[in-house]
């Protein structure tokens, strides 16, 4: 009788084991599908120069204001200044992810990413005079609260300087989005 019991008490641990391994077999089945369900997301992300854009404009974004806070702040230079000097930079650094990151441009020369780069300077200028005008345009003309009129005219110059940068300054690398 005694001998009986500990053989059905050892097949219970084994049929546990068993039943663990088995939960733990079908957990691992079910994060590699929900992990390859997510790694199929952001690749396909990824591979969308407008997911791209948006989300290195955000970092650029952030650039622009910890500069400009840093500038103005503990460095005590005049808003101006800093706010020149972020603006610079960040339109550094946005042509840099732009080129690499987001409309992967494959220049064969050097000349040609200085060309690249005076194309994007130039259209960043011409969103520049939108921004600049449009937000007392919004204000004075059409009574906008200066807040609204900011917003309106970031969509608008965000997405100006996206089809700029695909269309006329990054031309090979928007063609391998196509």
């Amino acid at each position: 009788n005694i001998p009986f019991k500990k053989k059905e008490k050892s097949n219970i641990i084994i049929v546990r084991g068993e039943r663990m391994k088995l939960e733990k077999l079908l957990n691992n089945i079910e994060y590699t599908l929900i992990k390859g369900s997510l790694d199929i997301a952001v690749t396909e992300l990824y591979y969308d120069s407008r997911i791209r854009y948006l989300f290195f404009g955000g970092l650029t974004t952030l650039v622009n204001i910890v500069v400009f806070g840093i500038l103005e702040g503990p460095l005590g230079i005049d808003y101006k200044i800093s706010n020149f000097f972020s603006v610079a930079i960040a339109i550094c650094f946005a042509f840099v992810v732009n080129k690499l990151y987001v409309f992967q441009s494959k220049s064969k020369t050097f000349g040609d990413t200085v060309q690249e780069f005076i194309k994007f300077v130039l259209g960043r200028l011409v969103t520049m005079v939108v921004e600049v005008g449009g937000v007392p345009f919004c204000v004075e003309l059409l009574g906008q609260p200066k807040m609204v009129a900011k917003i309106e005219t970031q969509v608008i110059v965000v997405i100006v300087n996206y089809f700029i940068s695909k269309l006329f300054v990054f031309k090979s690398g928007s063609e391998q989005d196509k």
